[in-house]
């Protein structure tokens, strides 16, 4: 059962991983190309 917790874990861990580094790079676009590249 640990492991099946440690699996789900990584798993979550991961997304949020993605998910930071989507919002990282949309700010930078923002940053480099302007709010009228949106």
């Amino acid at each position: 059962m640990n492991s099946i917790r440690e699996v789900a874990q990584l798993k979550s861990q991961i997304a949020d991983v993605v998910a930071e580094s989507l919002s990282v790079s949309w700010r930078l676009m923002i940053r480099v190309k302007g709010v009228g590249a949106i």
